[in-house]
């Protein structure tokens, strides 16, 4: 279900109480604080529910699945994704984030998620604690690019090894190191290509004056650069999940339903016409910038 009026304003409601309580987009009132606003609104709700759960379940299921969702922010993935799991399960480094989403589901009367907040240190601990049976499903919704290189195999490593068979592991919206252009963090070209050393001294490059201010005063820069967000490739999920991509991987993000959220650009269709020229033997949707795909267990 889309958002009725009534639902929108209780969620407009809650994120003023919450996520922005410090920075409301009418206390800057520019044109980008209001389409942030409206994203975490309505837009990531309406674009999980209307693409990407149909997506996954078309191509997976869900139905019956239970899913743990890491980094559930404010909450847009995990109220879709409750619409056609059994149960969903969130955890959010970010108390605030967690308080969203707590109300996003209560104004959304959804009762088969919870969300819990956690030290990023024992998240994984918490996780198999509080699931000792493992789980159906894991979705990385717009949250691998924050983590450190180090993280991001800690986190798809456990993820695998999480998995019941036949589990499947989602991952969304997730910007790709290889593509020419860094829309997500830089706006510059080439720059998720660039070492983090490198990038943190180039980074003054940028047009988002906001990035280029917080690494400026940053101690350790390339953590808050990670922080921000750094984009991954195929890579990682060799490393981590040691078998061929093209073994587990069951959607790639050259699905219609993605398509339509994320039209192929020219750039995808150079990187991957050089997959196919050099032989780099990974599932085409590695060239596609930002990563969506389902590997099943």
């Amino acid at each position: 279900m889309t958002l009725s009026p009534a639902q929108r304003s209780k969620i407009e409601d809650v994120l003023r109480r919450t996520y922005y309580a410090e920075q409301p987009p009418e206390k800057t009132d520019t044109e980008a604080a209001w389409a942030d606003f409206e994203d975490h609104v309505r837009v990531r709700y309406e674009q999980a529910l209307l693409h990407v759960v149909p997506w996954v379940e078309r191509t997976a299921g869900l139905a019956g699945r239970r899913v743990v969702e890491l980094g559930s922010g404010t909450g847009s993935s995990t109220a879709a994704f409750a619409q056609h799991c059994e149960r969903i399960h969130g955890y959010e480094i970010c108390p605030v984030s967690t308080a969203a989403a707590r109300g996003r589901l209560d104004a959304l009367e959804i009762r088969n998620a919870e969300v819990t907040v956690v030290d990023p240190s024992t998240m994984l601990d918490t996780i198999g604690s509080n699931h000792p049976d493992g789980a159906d499903a894991v979705l990385l919704y717009a949250v691998l690019e924050h983590m450190t290189f180090n993280e991001r195999l800690v986190v798809l490593e456990a993820a695998w090894k999480f998995l019941e068979p036949g589990g499947i592991i989602v991952v969304v919206e997730t910007p790709n190191r290889l593509a020419y252009f860094d829309s997500h963090t830089s706006q510059l070209p080439f720059f998720g290509m660039l070492p983090p050393e490198i990038a943190v001294r180039y980074v003054d490059r940028s047009p988002r004056r906001q990035l280029v201010d917080e690494l400026r005063a940053a101690d350790d820069k390339v953590l808050k650069l990670s922080r921000w967000g750094l984009g991954l490739s195929y890579h990682e999920f060799e490393l981590a999940f040691d078998r061929p991509l093209r073994d587990v991987v069951v959607a790639d993000g050259y699905e219609e339903e993605i398509v339509a959220i994320y039209p192929v650009e020219k750039d995808e269709e150079l990187l991957r016409e050089y997959f196919a020229e050099c032989g780099v033997d990974v599932p085409v949707g590695f060239a596609r910038s930002p990563l969506n795909f389902v590997v099943r267990k």
